[in-house]
């Protein structure tokens, strides 16, 4: 008996530890592609965007060929291995290639975000912090090719801790178009919310059409109450695949003023459910 247990017991611990190593093997494999699609992200004018940067690495100890496109720009070709990750400096402040300022958001961008192609499988991250002082720190990682899909669910920090917001606690979703004559709808957008720069829209914005390489912002922000939450579950659908980053910048899950950022690129509900 004692040793049918034990056996039990044995094989329960050894499907589990299958399950823990297979799921998170397909969580890095889903970041190892060798195309990357980078969208913009959205900023709040209080929290003001400092250094950013692009890492691209690999574990290969053969240097990697790759390029990266600037959306509406030059493109720049580079090499990275093991031992020489490759580092891009993106700038700093709200007018780079990787932000698109709270005054932008909701008109279509033609010039914002990155299309990364390399001759083999390699890792794109890109990390930033606001502040002066740098107090905030963030970054997107790209989920490469598994990034693209169609309907996508807004995640961010709740905000619903504290008595309440300003500025500073600002709530985004920025997409990135791959293919021409895009549909994008948003939906299940919560009651009360007010979008920045789409004040009479409420909570039913209308559709946006994007061609390749477009990218398109929307956000919320302090001091109306719904916003603290309103924009998180909001779906995004698309007619074609887009790629879609969203999260705070900044924002709180705690109930002091401190708050910092908190964002990514997600994956669609065609890979999580």
């Amino acid at each position: 008996m004692m040793y049918q247990i034990k056996s039990f017991w044995q094989q329960t611990i050894k499907s589990s530890l299958v399950l823990i190593v297979l799921f998170g093997t397909l969580n890095v494999f889903s970041q190892f592609s060798k195309t990357h699609y980078i969208p913009p992200v959205s900023n709040s004018d209080s929290q003001v965007p400092q250094g950013q940067s692009m890492y691209i690495s690999c574990p290969s100890t053969t240097p990697i060929a790759f390029t990266i496109t600037k959306i509406g720009g030059q493109v720049i070709s580079g090499t990275t291995s093991r031992d020489n990750p490759f580092v891009y400096n993106l700038g700093s402040g709200i007018d780079t290639q990787m932000l698109i300022k709270s005054d932008d958001v909701g008109s279509i961008k033609h010039n914002k975000g990155f299309i990364i192609e390399a001759e083999d499988l390699v890792y794109v991250t890109v990390r930033l912090t606001s502040t002066p002082q740098n107090y905030q720190a963030g970054s997107i990682v790209s989920k490469g090719l598994a990034a693209l899909g169609t309907h996508y669910r807004i995640g961010a920090f709740i905000n619903t801790g504290v008595a309440s917001t300003s500025d500073n606690h600002y709530t985004f979703a920025t997409i990135l178009a791959t293919e021409n004559n895009t549909t994008v709808s948003f939906a299940d957008i919560k009651q009360g919310v007010v979008l920045i720069n789409n004040a009479a829209a409420g909570s039913n914005p209308g559709p946006v059409v994007l061609n390749r390489g477009d990218s398109f912002a929307i956000a919320v922000k302090g001091p109306t109450q719904a916003n603290k939450d309103g924009l998180i579950g909001a779906s995004i659908t698309s007619d074609k695949p887009i790629a879609v980053n969203c999260g705070s910048f900044a924002g709180s899950n705690g109930n002091s003023s401190n708050m910092d950022l908190g964002m990514d690129q997600i994956v669609s509900a065609e890979r999580t459910g």
